[in-house]
């Protein structure tokens, strides 16, 4: 975005608070480009096709939107 690659990327999780660092290398920037443009592809071909399949894991047990939720026999 700024013409040049990043030194280092951080994941900053607040509540703990937590930081997690990484040297970005050009082989992890390739990697996540084309993780993006993958991603993105998939969410312009859901809005296209109007496919929004819910997917369930772990995460599901602690949502509140659960009983709103098809994949838990909500209309």
């Amino acid at each position: 975005m700024l013409g040049r690659a990043p030194a280092e990327v951080r994941l900053l999780h607040l509540r703990d608070p937590v930081t997690i660092s990484a040297v970005a290398t050009p082989q992890t920037i390739r990697g996540q480009q084309q993780r993006t443009v993958a991603v993105w592809g998939a969410i312009e071909r859901a809005c296209e096709t109007e496919d929004f399949r819910p997917k369930t894991g772990p995460l599901c047990n602690f949502c509140h939107f659960k009983p709103s939720c098809p994949a838990f026999g909500a209309a």
